[in-house]
């Protein structure tokens, strides 16, 4: 009825394209057409396609221009791979050459262990090399507490350390202590199901000894016990291990780094613990490592002439150690400040301490001839020495002296 009435009130037009009706010259509004919506669409689509496409080529150069690897080849974050340390390499790695993660040369290697219950301590490897074998000796606070070597099974690609304790009754472990690229270890102990994987990516790892270049990293876990990493050097060896949780918090902290790199004139092949020897003063005889190395010359744990002191008992004593140029055994001489002097012959050792296959406390004992005095120290840290009596005369003398 009002088909030809204009309206009374003027409508907005809306904007194109919105709702699909257009508005008539008289100002009515009539549906529009499939093909009208089409040709309104089509501008607006193209807009849209043309700014995501600039977006997309806007955002890759800025990719290209800052440096940064896309994500495809960022390298994982290892926790273990303590930043002030190490730096991964950014391709991953499918096989390394195992053997040459030997050390390549006869060489001291030296370590600083700064955290842990050994805390302070240091260690120095003796190494004796001839490319496929290194015989070592390990020296903890100038006492010999371990030998071994350190060899390449071929038929396994891996490296194995098999030692043993330097002293009377340790037999020989052997452990798997590197794995090619993408291989593992596996065995089981007291603390459950334990693997030694490898890393499948090279770091560059930085100590006090200097930079090294193609480091590969066995991770270890331990059961339930402990995990941790160790970082080897072409031709070196061990130049780091860290150990989650060995600070006291809940991330890894360094347990062993390396200090210094001292080439030695071992022939090659000799074994580094039957070099183990030292010259005394003048006119004394060149004392080498006996049946039991763990009291031999230059394992001495005192210097000449230290002083040690008691709180408890306010008696003091100097030390000196004198080898038997026969046997390479070490006699210790404590000469007291009232006048007493008692000589000590080692008598046994008692492992104190171990953190999963490390061992952190090794007790010496020593004995008198006679007088009833047992002389006992960590062979890991000498400043404390504990006399123990088991006579009224000998008692006068026990407690803890600290040296001074």
């Amino acid at each position: 009825m009002h088909a030809n009435r204009p309206f009374s009130v003027r409508q907005k037009s809306r904007r194109p394209g919105s709702h699909g009706v257009f508005q008539c010259a008289n100002g009515g509004l009539r549906p529009s057409t499939q093909r009208e919506i089409r040709e309104m669409k089509a501008p607006n689509t193209l807009k849209a396609l043309a700014l995501v496409t600039v977006i997309a080529i806007s955002a890759t150069m800025l990719a290209g221009c800052s440096g940064q690897p896309s994500d495809a080849n960022t390298p994982p974050a290892y926790d273990f791979a303590l930043s002030e340390y190490c730096t991964i390499q950014p391709d991953e790695v499918s096989s390394v050459d195992v053997a040459s993660y030997l050390p390549s040369k006869s060489m001291n290697l030296a370590y600083a262990i700064p955290a842990g219950d050994g805390a302070g301590a240091a260690d120095t490897y003796e190494i004796s090399a001839d490319g496929t074998t290194a015989a070592y000796s390990q020296y903890a606070l100038g006492t010999l507490f371990s030998t071994g070597t350190y060899s390449y099974d071929e038929s396994d690609d891996t490296l194995v350390d098999a030692a043993s304790l330097a002293h009377a009754g340790s037999g020989v472990n052997e452990k798997v202590y590197f794995v090619q690229m993408g291989m593992e270890s596996a065995w089981t102990n007291e603390d459950g199901e334990n693997k030694l994987l490898s890393v499948p990516y090279l770091f560059t790892v930085r100590t006090e000894a200097g930079t090294f270049e193609d480091c590969a990293c066995m991770h270890e876990i331990n059961g339930t016990a402990r995990e941790a990493a160790y970082f080897y050097a072409p031709g070196v060896g061990l130049v780091l291990a860290v150990v989650k949780g060995i600070d006291g918090g809940t991330g890894f902290g360094v347990y062993e780094s390396l200090t210094g790199i001292e080439e030695t004139a071992l022939e090659p092949g000799s074994s580094a613990s039957s070099s183990a020897s030292s010259s005394a003063s003048d006119g004394e005889p060149t004392v080498t490592a006996s049946e039991d190395p763990s009291i031999a010359a230059n394992d001495r744990a005192f210097a000449d002439g230290q002083k040690f002191s008691c709180a408890e008992n306010g008696l003091s004593f100097t030390v000196t150690g004198v080898s038997d140029p026969t046997t390479g055994k070490i006699t210790y001489s404590l000469a007291f400040d009232d006048g007493m002097e008692e000589s000590f012959d080692y008598s046994t050792y008692t492992i104190t301490s171990m953190d999963g296959d490390d061992i952190l406390g090794l007790e010496l004992e020593y004995s008198d001839s006679g007088f009833g005095l047992t002389m006992t120290f960590d062979a890991f840290d000498p400043s404390k020495v504990t006399l123990l009596g088991n006579s009224n005369g000998s008692n006068f003398y026990a407690g803890t002296y600290v040296a001074e």
